[in-house]
């Protein structure tokens, strides 16, 4: 969505993340800063929700919160608001993330669409999260294939995901 003002344009974006992973709210997350980064300047804030199963605990959520806020700390995002609780129609945790950003009207690439034989331009890698997301989850059946070393090479590639320097 996009509103325009006389001065700026307020972009907003969504993401959303599920699985058994802790970091899957960083996934959503760094999802909606890099989006907003290719259209704006200025990232204004996000906020999150988390939505558990009835079976999963109050530490589990309390762990997914505590590792947006270091996150969103580190990249200096302002979180404005995060709302967590558990609910049956849930079978796996579920992160919502939406971010609103602005960016002024005069910026070159907002007065036309995008057009055929423009360029495409792709940084960071194809599938991180991907990877990032199956070295967290099944750790224990990779560390039957493949080196600690390895793994911990993976798991250190986690901060790649947000592409906002590239951008």
């Amino acid at each position: 969505m996009r509103i325009e003002t006389d001065t700026e344009h307020i972009i907003c974006r969504t993401a959303r993340s599920y699985g058994q992973s802790e970091d899957i709210g960083i996934y959503a997350l760094a999802s909606v800063v890099n989006e907003l980064a290719a259209e704006a300047t200025n990232v204004i804030g996000v906020d999150a929700e988390i939505l558990l199963p009835l079976h999963a605990s109050k530490s589990h959520m309390h762990k997914l919160r505590k590792s947006m806020e270091h996150t969103c700390r580190e990249h200096a995002i302002e979180l404005l608001d995060v709302c967590a609780g558990n609910h049956a129609a849930v079978s796996q945790c579920m992160v919502h993330i939406t971010g609103l950003a602005k960016a002024p009207k005069d910026q070159e690439w907002y007065r036309e669409p995008a057009r055929a034989g423009q360029d495409i331009v792709l940084t960071k890698w194809v599938g991180l999260e991907g990877m990032l997301r199956i070295a967290s989850e099944r750790e224990s059946e990779l560390k039957e294939w493949f080196a600690p070393s390895f793994l911990s090479q993976v798991c250190s590639y986690r901060e790649a995901i947000f592409a906002v320097r590239e951008i």
